[in-house]
């Protein structure tokens, strides 16, 4: 009966470290597509004050390394070179890549509204848009990196709580 109590003190020890990583993995992922989606951003703003359509400047954006948001934006370009409007392209094509994305509803609501934006909007609301959008992206860049640190070490704290506990209460 001994060993059961000590393989079942194991197993929970171990299910609450991999919730503590799987925790620390999404909200790295999330970090790593706020960066991507602020130099998507940049790249696309530039592009298109540089005189560049909009699928020209997706199409450097993935030249550039759009990371997780690479196959929206090919499949938005190639669409969008096919003459198909950005009205029903970018909604289309946004609601396939939210499968694949970490974000927040809050952020895709964002890039919700920039698509609204870019395809009914003259080139420098579109700009400002884009603008807005990058500045929002960065306040939560921002302020996820600052609660990093905090939610990690709460994060292993309480696994090691959970694990203690465990053993107090088996033991």
């Amino acid at each position: 009966m001994n060993l059961y109590k000590w393989i079942g003190i194991i197993l929970l020890s171990l299910a609450t470290a991999i919730i503590g990583f799987w925790l620390a993995y999404r909200h790295d992922k999330r970090l790593e597509e706020y960066r991507q989606m602020q130099k998507i951003l940049h790249i696309l703003g530039s592009r298109m004050r540089m005189g560049e359509n909009l699928a020209a400047a997706m199409e450097s954006c993935i030249a550039a390394g759009a990371g997780s948001f690479q196959p929206w934006l090919a499949a938005m370009a190639r669409r969008l070179q096919a003459r198909e409007p950005l009205s029903k392209v970018w909604p289309e094509e946004f609601k396939k890549a939210k499968a694949g994305l970490h974000l927040e509803n809050e952020d895709y609501q964002m890039l919700e509204g920039l698509g609204q934006s870019l395809s009914r909007s003259d080139l420098e609301s579109c700009l400002g848009q884009i603008s807005q959008v990058q500045d929002f992206f960065h306040a939560q860049q921002t302020g996820l990196e600052m609660a990093a640190a905090e939610q990690g070490r709460m994060y292993r704290s309480i696994g090691v709580l959970a694990a203690i506990l465990v053993m107090v209460v088996l033991a």
